[in-house]
């Protein structure tokens, strides 16, 4: 079995699993770090957001970690930045940083509630309605040759949300109309060039999707370096453009990282 990315070819040898360079902790026991490094947010719980330990709250009832942003007027200060973003979350360091043309994949498992409705205010200007986007998963922070980020996408009241992968925060690959109330198993590939210059490097997702051969989306014909690629945030750069009656509320378990894809995953 090969996975066909224009010109370059994957092969079965990825397709193992069991060989995680991170795998989130979502016992009781280990809140609130769940097996990462360090949180960033400390000074924003209880003030911009909260975030919840559930100790059912998974799919099949493993712990889970539920993330609810607060509509807090005082950050939302213009001229300065009507939200602005701020680092959240969970960093963790994997280890050395990846070899040039080497593969990394990170999964999780996320659902929004039945109750959020994405209403936000423009970070321009302050107005309604607006789009509410955060940064959910970034890899290689601050190096903008090698940085990944996985955003969450939706409007006012819309009814579904995306998710966007993109290199330094552009949209190489865009997965849309993702329900509300559903939990989704997620799996991304990241590929960094096959050299420092080339344009082969390559994004995938698998949605709710265990056929290795046939991603939910991909993307190629991009620049991707390495440096820094030991470093991963999670839930890791937000924005605090909640409106006075936005709600946005998520959970997330099972956070891995690793060189392998998992073909037992959904």
């Amino acid at each position: 079995m090969v996975f066909y990315a224009k010109d370059r070819i994957v092969t079965t040898s990825d397709v193992q699993g069991g060989d995680n360079l991170f795998t989130m902790d979502v016992s009781s026991g280990a809140q609130s770090l769940a097996g990462f490094d360090s949180i960033r947010d400390a000074a924003e719980l209880g003030v911009s957001i909260n975030r919840t330990y559930e100790a059912s709250g998974g799919p099949s009832g493993q712990g889970a970690y539920r993330w609810d942003y607060i509509h807090d007027p005082a950050q939302q200060d213009a001229p300065n930045a009507w939200g602005g973003q701020f680092y959240y979350g969970w960093q963790v360091d994997t280890g050395s940083a990846p070899a040039q043309g080497s593969v990394r994949y990170v999964r999780w498992r996320m659902k929004f509630s039945a109750s959020t409705n994405f209403r936000s205010v423009s970070w321009d200007d302050g107005s309604t309605p607006s789009a509410f986007q955060n940064k959910l998963i970034i890899h290689a922070d601050g190096e903008a040759s090698s940085r990944t980020i996985i955003s969450y996408l939706s409007q006012d009241d819309q009814a579904t949300w995306d998710l966007i992968i993109g290199k330094g925060g552009g949209n190489e690959v865009l997965h849309t109309g993702l329900a509300k109330n559903t939990w989704y198993n997620m799996q991304v590939r990241i590929q960094s060039g096959s050299s420092a210059p080339a344009t082969d490097a390559i994004y995938a997702l698998w949605v709710n999707n265990n056929v290795f051969a046939s991603p939910t989306e991909s993307a190629t014909g991009f620049a991707l370096e390495t440096t820094g690629g030991d470093q991963w945030g999670v839930g890791y750069f937000s924005n605090h453009n909640i409106s006075a009656t936005g709600i946005v509320s998520w959970t997330i378990t099972n956070v891995e990282i690793g060189p392998t894809f998992r073909t037992d995953w959904n």
